[in-house]
């Protein structure tokens, strides 16, 4: 009966556009709609299947995949940090040294440019900014299910949202771990934060931030808020502890990538614990993460310098796909680890993108088929991904 799902959704959409659209709208708007909900069904006819060691089709920061040079221009990078897909299919880029978030319609070929910038007034400026509309070193981004985009300010110790059609330079209207738009300073409370990396949104709407320099993961519920209070703390035991050079089930050492699995589970990646901790729905403040990757106990840390299928070293970005598979940017060892779903405690990966096998590290400069240091990543709605390579100043797509 699957062939018949397109033919639902067309009818589904002429429905929508004869009850809902104006009287005195023409036909050409019901053929929009038709075109509309044809091309949205389109759009993910088959699930991708990466293959170890396979290419990427489309590069962004640089005019081809073996350049590896850094600007400030409308279609370059200095270092990025950060990347999320909107509803419509365009990549949101922080470009951290630069102080700024770029966005590239959906579609963009290699090369491309950028049609918004975030944290500056153009494409050409650069400097730091504490204000409503500037950015220091920002890094982590995630689009929300209104369209509006959150970015995590490191250097200004905070996380701003931007809504939904925000134009080049323009305000956020919401802050996350400051009292206002023109503080910037660190701590360690139950709303403030300490050079925070990453957000993730979870399925009710709340956020969580790993808050790298507290050496914890913070979670704040929807609809917070500007500085308000955090609801729940992983990593540490209160919230106002912030140590780190731990390696236990419960302790975080540097977090960085954040990602929220299909049950509402947390997975949190560790630079300095070489590892990967899953802590499941419905942990409590200070709780023990259940699952580790990237080592074969809760109490290893070690990083792994002879590359295996199983060992990670200096992680940082995470994301997990529709089937409840986990990539990892295995950033030290300069390859994207992928882990099937369900995977056991220490399990080894099953697919290895930037390198030809899972013990090698030959492949080091910009290729087609190398990431580099890839230390982001984000997953479009149709499974695709995207590679921050900061080695070489650039995006990667692999469909």
């Amino acid at each position: 009966m699957n062939q018949f799902k397109p033919l639902a959704l067309i009818l589904v959409a002429l429905i929508i556009a004869l009850s809902c659209k104006p009287r005195h709208d023409n036909k050409d708007n019901l053929l929009v709609a038709l075109l509309a909900a044809s091309a949205t069904q389109s759009n993910c006819t088959t699930t991708p299947v990466l293959t170890l060691g396979e290419s990427a089709t489309l590069v962004l920061g640089q005019s081809g995949f073996t350049m590896s040079a850094s600007g400030t221009a409308q279609n370059q990078f200095k270092q990025p940090s950060g990347i999320a897909v909107d509803s419509k299919g365009g990549q949101w880029i922080s470009d951290a040294t630069n102080n700024r978030v770029l966005h590239f319609p959906n579609g963009v070929a290699t090369g491309g440019n950028a049609d918004v910038v975030l944290g500056q007034s153009n494409f050409t400026s650069s400097g730091p900014g504490t204000t409503q509309s500037t950015l220091t070193t920002p890094q982590g981004l995630a689009v929300d299910s209104n369209g509006g985009l959150w970015v995590v300010d490191s250097g200004n110790h905070r996380v701003l949202h931007f809504p939904s059609g925000v134009a080049t330079g323009g305000n956020a209207d919401l802050v996350i771990g400051q009292a206002n738009y023109t503080s910037g300073t660190n701590a360690t409370t139950q709303s403030r934060l300490s050079s925070p990396h990453a957000v993730a949104i979870d399925s009710a709407g709340g956020i969580w931030i790993s808050d790298g320099g507290n050496n914890r993961a913070l979670h704040f519920p929807s609809g917070i808020a500007s500085g308000g209070n955090a609801d729940l703390v992983l990593g540490q035991s209160n919230y106002t502890s912030g140590t780190g050079g731990v390696t236990a089930q419960n302790a975080l050492n540097d977090p960085r990538g954040l990602a929220v699995d299909l049950n509402g589970g947390i997975w949190i990646v560790e630079y300095a614990n070489n590892r990967a901790l899953h802590f499941p729905n419905g942990t409590a403040s200070g709780g023990n993460a259940d699952r580790v990757l990237g080592q074969i106990n809760y109490t290893s840390s070690a990083g792994q310098f002879t590359r295996t299928q199983i060992s990670l070293y200096q992680p940082q970005g995470i994301a997990v796909d529709s089937n409840g598979g986990i990539w990892v940017g295995d950033t030290g060892n300069l390859r994207v680890l992928h882990y099937a779903n369900g995977v056991a405690n220490g399990g080894g990966a099953d697919k290895v993108l930037g390198q030809s096998d899972y013990t090698n590290i030959g492949k080091t400069g910009p290729t087609a088929d190398s990431v580099g240091a890839a230390a982001v990543l984000a997953l479009s709605s149709c499974g695709q991904l995207w590679v921050g390579d900061t080695t070489n100043t650039r995006v990667l797509y692999f469909p």
